[in-house]
């Protein structure tokens, strides 16, 4: 079972580099070994997503006992990403559009964070920031974010969005691949890479 769970900044690093590999929890969901956690960087100051996410495997519980208040949980974790793969390795930057569309499209955005979460990628998603401000404002933020991944992939009518039409443009001009989520899903674009 997958659960998507808000991390704190200081918190988030410790996990991602796998320094941190305890997370305390309120037993408030049915957490079991096996289990995955997708951890989305939550700002307390702000109240908003950054929009880095890491997941993690749960690879033990503790419950109760005389170490743990009523109703808290210890959770070992694991990073599902295998840092010497070079999938896991890849930062992916989810590119399409926004602006006009119910809830700003997000559910779309969350869903394809997820499959691609699923499938071992290290996301920035762009639905999951939180900012007050205008068009540009988010512009500048994911647009920072943009630089620091390996690949762009595509959502459905990205080709309607000017700001996925500047992604793209972007990406293209810096040498930063650029991938329809499907394909990219379907590994079209690794193998196009090994060759």
């Amino acid at each position: 079972m997958m659960h998507e769970l808000k991390i704190w900044p200081e918190h988030f690093s410790a996990v991602e580099s796998g320094d941190k590999t305890v997370e305390l929890r309120r037993d408030d969901r049915e957490f079991a070994v096996g289990d995955t956690l997708a951890l989305g960087e939550w700002n307390p100051t702000t109240q908003t997503y950054t929009g880095r996410t890491c997941t993690v495997r749960v690879t033990h519980i503790l419950r109760g006992g005389p170490w743990l208040s009523d109703g808290y949980v210890a959770i070992s974790i694991s990073v599902m990403n295998d840092r010497s793969s070079e999938l896991s390795r890849m930062k992916v930057y989810i590119s399409g559009p926004m602006s006009g569309i119910a809830e700003f499209n997000r559910p779309v955005f969350d869903n394809a964070a997820e499959m691609l979460r699923e499938a071992g990628y290290n996301v920035f998603n762009p639905g999951a920031v939180r900012i007050n401000g205008e068009w540009e404002d988010f512009m500048r933020h994911d647009i920072k974010a943009q630089m620091d991944c390996d690949v762009v992939v595509l959502l459905q009518n990205w080709h309607m969005s000017r700001g996925s039409q500047l992604e793209v443009y972007l990406a293209k001009q810096l040498g930063i691949r650029v991938c329809e989520l499907d394909d990219f899903l379907n590994k079209r674009y690794v193998e196009e890479r090994k060759t």
